[in-house]
């Protein structure tokens, strides 16, 4: 039968049979985690802190007695050893089972090592609970109490997000919404993984239910990509767009002007916190940067990678940490009769993106993924701003 692991390492799926040892499972368990300290290993049913027992307990019983039935899942917390005090091995490994074990949990735990933006490093630091002043008619208590009329609320409150007409949680907020932060010092095994997959419509392989031969030689429900339903994003990686100064867009304009051909920029700047929004997130930009292009009245031609790119990056991040936030481009169809006003076409009766538009912003977001801790590969969409 097929148990269920889930500890900060990873998720687990182990077989095993209903008369065999509990120590078999204890066994397995142990070999999945990396560096675990033996005496602080505890398993229990419960996602949250409570009903754990230690990994030893499940010695001297079989699987059945232990009332593990198949598919259950149960989560696994424990204490590292320190890197002094952890064991050296005196030979080689005898087989390369061992070296695969302890390999798979660091390929699994890629979020670790990432390097966040310092916007995001911002507001992980910060609780961003939305604080509220005492209520006159329903507080009753003094100055200095609190009640359910004047705590802060959640960055993620609908009803707050309702009454101030803010129609998308930022990204942070859907975060902590996910995955609210645990109280005190405590720490689950489910609540120390990311929250964040990034989405994928492909066929796995090999089938985590190892059931049946790899595809197309076999699919199941476990490794056919899930149905793909159209919905509204409920969050935004980016909640505002700031010129730092309206100079930048009347030079970018400027060619347009002068020759009516349509021109592409790259948005040069970076991220901020943006108070309006809880935890919101807001993009400045200090400079637009023209690629080689190919100006027509109805559209432009670009070439993808451009050739400066890596260089131009380079110099952005030299100019206090500046970096690529987005790209702009022009669209604009002067009026027949008045060539100094141009036609209003985009707009809530018509479109904003066409087609084509919406095919190159995907293409230009899968190009620039935004690194963040939040996800198992540590990486998550993009706040490449259109």
């Amino acid at each position: 039968q097929l148990i269920r692991i889930r500890s900060k390492d990873g998720n687990f799926r182990f077989e095993v049979n209903p008369t065999d040892d509990g120590k078999v499972l204890a066994t397995k368990i142990l070999e999945s985690i990396e560096s675990p300290d033996p005496n602080t290993v505890t398993i229990s049913n419960k996602p949250t802190a409570g009903g754990e027992v230690p990994l030893s307990a499940l010695q001297g019983r079989t699987i059945t007695n232990l009332g593990f039935k198949h598919g259950d899942l149960f989560f696994v917390s424990y204490k590292s050893l320190d890197p002094d005090s952890a064991p050296v091995a005196s030979s080689a490994p005898s087989t390369s089972v061992a070296a695969t074990s302890s390999a798979e949990p660091q390929a699994k735990r890629a979020w670790e090592s990432v390097k966040e933006d310092p916007v995001d490093d911002y507001w992980r630091a910060r609780d961003g609970k939305i604080p509220r002043s005492r209520d006159a008619q329903f507080c009753k208590h003094g100055p200095n109490g609190m009640c359910d009329y004047c705590m802060p609320l959640e960055p993620h409150d609908a009803k707050y997000h309702a009454e101030h007409s803010i129609k998308h949680l930022s990204y942070h907020a859907y975060i902590r919404k996910l995955a609210p932060p645990q109280p005190g010092n405590q720490t689950s095994s489910a609540a120390s993984l990311p929250p964040l997959d990034p989405i994928t419509y492909r066929v796995k392989v090999p089938c985590p239910s190892g059931s049946h031969p790899s595809y197309p030689a076999g699919i199941c429900s476990k490794c056919q990509p899930s149905a793909i339903t159209l919905q509204s994003q409920p969050f935004r990686m980016v909640d505002h767009l700031e010129f730092s100064s309206p100079e930048l867009i009347d030079r970018f304009l400027g060619s347009w002007r002068t020759t009516g051909s349509q021109r592409f920029g790259w948005l040069i700047g970076h991220y901020e916190p943006y108070e309006e929004v809880p935890m919101g997130i807001k993009a400045i930009v200090e400079a637009i940067h023209e690629p080689p292009q190919e100006g027509e009245l109805d559209g432009l031609s670009l070439e993808l990678p451009w050739d400066d790119e890596k260089r131009v990056e380079e110099l952005a991040r030299d100019a206090k940490g500046q970096q690529i936030v987005g790209y702009i481009f022009t669209d604009l169809t002067p009026e027949a009769e008045d060539r100094s006003k141009s036609v209003c076409k985009r707009h809530a009766n018509s479109f904003y993106l066409s087609s084509l538009e919406a095919l190159f912003a995907a293409r230009l977001q899968l190009n620039h993924p935004t690194a963040t801790k939040s996800s198992r590969t540590g990486l998550f969409s993009s706040r490449l701003v259109t």
